[in-house]
């Protein structure tokens, strides 16, 4: 028992370790590193070999809201923001597409963000938040999850400075976990799913 015991402390100390490193570098913008310290404060900083359920529950950060992009000039769902489950299990995640989206057909962002609001159904997508506690899980899990997809958050959509609407996404680049920000006015496909929590 002593032994495991010592095991995960080396494994905490190791991942705080890597986390301060990485902000010495500057590899690692102050958002991410509060949330990989707030990680190892709370015992999320290493999982048990044998827990493969805890491998698959997201923890989005809903204490403080995530950190935009420097064009963004308003977030269209603020009361939005930082609600939804402080908790909960990937596989109650369901990847949803628009009917325009289905059966290799494609819709324009605009008419996806106006269904889900017309259809009162941006309180159950993902939101900045969520994203990024999925992206902390690594490309592995992503693969698992997502592979091939870019997976949007819907709650999130902002408006930039120009007047565009943008809504973050995750997707695969050069083997890692990406947030990029899609425009409104492109093309959504049917490797473009909206994240929902199932009801």
């Amino acid at each position: 028992m002593a032994k495991l015991q010592n095991e995960q402390l080396g494994a905490l100390q190791r991942k705080l370790n890597g986390i301060i490193k990485k902000i010495e570098d500057g590899g690692l913008d102050y958002q991410r590193a509060l949330n990989g310290l707030q990680a190892v404060n709370d015992g999320r900083g290493f999982v048990r070999p044998d827990s493969s359920e805890q491998k698959m529950i997201i923890r989005p950060n809903r204490t403080t809201s995530p950190v935009y992009p420097d064009w963004k000039e308003e977030l269209l769902h603020p009361e939005l923001e930082l609600t939804g489950p402080a908790r909960y299990n990937i596989s109650q995640v369901e990847q949803w597409l628009h009917d325009g989206q289905k059966r290799d057909k494609w819709v324009k962002g605009q008419v996806i963000y106006e269904y889900l609001k017309d259809n009162q159904m941006l309180n159950s997508c993902l939101s900045l938040a969520d994203l990024l506690a999925i992206q902390a899980k690594g490309i592995n899990f992503f693969r698992q999850h997502h592979k091939g997809k870019a997976i949007f958050g819907w709650k999130s959509v902002v408006r930039r400075r120009d007047g565009h609407l943008y809504v973050p996404c995750l997707c695969e680049d050069g083997g890692e976990v990406v947030l990029d920000w899609y425009w409104l006015g492109g093309d959504w496909y049917d490797s473009d799913p909206a994240l929902r929590l199932a009801s």
